[in-house]
């Protein structure tokens, strides 16, 4: 197909129609695309406008970050321990079923801070009820416990070190005699005695020992290290400190502060958001909701999620089981300046937008207020957005749909039925056969057209009809005036002088050839009509040829005639007179370019399901460039006149007429040799048996 539109069919251009259709859900989808990124910007801005008025309003509430606790984070080398609010009262048991929800928070170490070591412990705090709960997994190959005739030192213990509200070192010691509820011992005026307000049970476990651990109510440590004595062998005396180096190395306890959790608890959090206070060192002191926890997802089918997947459910959220956080926007919110970014997780698989606001009162800085949101909630909102879209334009593009193609179909079925129409009028030749049976109709420019067809045809049939009969009636007003003149003409010649008759001579020859014009041309046109009333029958092709050759060879005994033939016998529907016009108008031919006493060859062969009709002639060839032009109406290209006087260029158009008319085509070639010229009528398909 070319690449110019205006010369496209009608069904190319029909269909490129349908295709720009189709480019508006397309399009739509790309627009969806822009008001995604217009969204995630609006969506930044939003956030970090209610970071700002989220900390305006804690920047009021100095005294409860004072509640909390916090030792600075910078003048300890141990890690933070946060103490986690628990929703319900914790049995001591040693099975941690209440810690189930934070058990991602546990805090590990290793011996000498090596991850190699197989001995470790995870510690975790919580708050229940005013009292700090303690609760460890020991990671222990095996598990030495006291015996009554050896030192008492000689076995596992647990030390615990803290400093109190005051500022206070304490000191407890753990050392079961066997699994189960055990005294702790508090080391007071350097001596270790019983102190009955702690709880305490070990539990052992296949891989070592757990370990809960509830103080009384109303201490609550400020600082803290959990330090395991571990014995493998009760002759040895080695002591491993697991937490590190030096026992007063204590770790910072980052206690939850009631009212901004209160707070926080309050404010109203979307699906998919999460809100976190920090302190100036960049702890969480309380956080709300979770990014997965998003609005619920419309329904959608596989175009929709293929058009815009969702985020929700493969988000990889690092900062879940972290409590000290790190970002940017952080960093620009300890510094005064509020910000929103955009962070792509997982190499841009995900996105989340995070926004950050710091704590002020006065020109100090408390915290950041810093809340992050998962675009898939953007994503869902544009999801919804597409799926509607998608079911209205598909609607509406369908039904566009359904009437252009029932236009282009009704418009092609009507041009075909017009090219039908007009196909049967005309023949190969042009003629007109009858006249159009066309409707004459008032509606688009299709009816104009075949109107305009139909008046034109009618036209060309009248003026062919005239041209047809042109002939038979020039002939017929012709004959009485030629036949005045030639009479006269044979008048003056008896009665002229010697020195006229000459000329009246050539004038008689002129009305001779005259009269031979008129006549070739009624024989034209009688064949034309002959045809359309010729009836077919069946008749052996070879027998009747055989005879026809004969004849020719009776009548025209200064030629030599000869008829082969490949076949006995050969019926075929065909019209007898018709047949022997076409093959006198052959031969005729071939005796006007032959001399006298050559061979003109007359041959019926049958090969490949085809039959052939030849005749072939000694003589001057062909032009290449005159052997289909010879089978037109009128041309003739004989340099010279033939003995019968001028030629019209009818013979071989009849030929064609005729072989056409039995359903076969002529063609004229050269011989290879460039001794003659060889006719061919050829039946490409055999209807009739032999």
């Amino acid at each position: 197909m070319q690449l110019i539109p205006t010369r496209w069919p009608l069904k190319a251009k029909f269909i490129s129609i349908l295709l720009l259709v189709l480019l508006i859900p397309v399009s739509a989808v790309f627009v969806l695309k822009e008001v995604e990124k217009a969204l995630v910007e609006n969506l930044k801005q939003n956030l970090m406008l209610t970071s700002n008025l989220v900390s305006q309003q804690l920047g009021q509430n100095k005294d409860w970050f004072e509640d909390s606790y916090l030792p600075p984070s910078s003048d300890f080398i141990a890690a933070d321990l946060f103490v986690f609010p628990l929703d319900q009262q914790v049995v001591l048991d040693g099975h941690f079923d209440e810690w189930f929800d934070l058990q991602k928070f546990r805090k590990s170490f290793r011996l000498n801070n090596t991850a190699a070591s197989k001995d470790r412990l995870e510690i975790l705090l919580g708050d229940s009820e005013e009292s700090l709960m303690l609760s460890a997994i020991v990671y222990d190959e095996k598990v030495v416990y006291p015996d009554v005739q050896t030192d008492e030192y000689q076995s596992d213990q647990i030390v615990v070190n803290f400093f109190d509200q005051q500022d206070q070192l304490q000191r407890i010691y753990i050392k079961p005699r066997a699994p189960g509820k055990i005294p702790v011992k508090k080391l007071i005026d350097e001596q270790a005695k019983i102190d009955w307000r702690f709880s305490a049970v070990w539990n052992e476990t296949p891989n070592g020992f757990n370990l809960e651990l509830k103080f009384p109510r109303g201490i609550k440590p400020k600082q803290l290290n959990f330090i395991h004595y571990d014995v493998d062998q009760k002759s040895q005396l080695k002591v491993k400190n697991v937490v590190a180096t030096h026992q007063f190395e204590l770790s910072p306890v980052v206690w939850p502060s009631k009212s901004i959790s209160q707070f926080v608890n309050n404010l109203p959090v979307s699906p998919g958001q999460r809100l976190w206070i920090l302190d100036r060192d960049g702890r969480a002191l309380a956080r709300k909701d979770n990014l997965r926890k998003l609005a619920p997802q419309p329904d959608s089918n596989p175009l929709i999620n293929w058009l815009l997947s969702s985020q929700a459910s493969q988000l990889v959220d690092k900062r879940a089981s972290q409590m000290r956080l790190d970002s940017t926007v952080i960093y620009n919110a300890l510094k005064g300046q509020s910000t929103s970014v955009l962070e792509n997780v997982e190499q841009g698989k995900h996105s989340v937008i995070s926004a950050g606001a710091p704590i002020r009162t006065n020109s100090d800085i408390l915290g950041v207020v810093f809340i992050e949101e998962n675009v898939a909630n953007v994503q869902l909102l544009q999801q919804k957005t597409l799926a509607r879209m998608v079911y209205f334009s598909g609607i509406i593009v369908s039904f566009i749909l359904l009437i252009l193609i029932w236009y282009v179909s009704r418009v092609s079925l009507r041009i075909g039925r017009l090219k039908k129409q007009i196909n049967r009028v005309v023949d190969e030749q042009g003629r007109m056969n009858s006249p159009l049976e066309l409707e004459e109709k008032e509606g688009d420019e299709i009816d104009e057209l075949s109107n305009a067809f139909l008046h034109m045809g009618n036209k060309l049939y009248d003026y062919n009809d005239y041209l047809e009969k042109l002939a038979s009636r020039l002939s017929h007003e012709l004959r009485t005036p030629i036949a005045i003149v030639r009479s006269s003409l044979d008048n003056l010649l008896l009665t002229s002088e010697k020195d006229q008759q000459m000329t009246i001579a050539r004038a008689i020859e002129g009305v001779e050839r005259l009269g031979e014009i008129i006549s070739r041309m009624r024989r034209a046109t009688g064949i034309k009509q002959a045809m359309q009333s010729a009836e077919l029958e069946e008749i052996d092709l070879v027998a009747m040829l055989k005879i026809l050759v004969d004849g020719f060879q009776s009548s025209f005994s200064s030629y030599k005639f000869t008829f082969e033939s490949n076949l006995d016998s050969y019926r075929k529907s065909i019209s007898a007179d018709l047949i022997a016009e076409m093959l006198d108008k052959l031969i005729s031919n071939a005796m006007d370019f032959s001399d006298t006493g050559s061979i003109i060859s007359v041959s019926l062969r049958q090969y490949d399901k085809k039959l052939e009709l030849s005749v072939v002639n000694k003589g001057p060839t062909i032009p290449k460039k005159n052997l289909k032009r010879i089978f037109q109406s009128l041309v003739s290209i004989r340099e010279n006149k033939t003995k019968e006087g001028a030629n019209l260029g009818l013979g071989l158009y009849v030929v064609k007429l005729i072989s056409e008319f039995h359903g076969a085509r002529v063609k004229a070639e050269n011989l290879s040799d460039g001794t003659g010229v060889k006719f061919n009528i050829l039946w490409s398909s055999l209807e009739n048996k032999l």
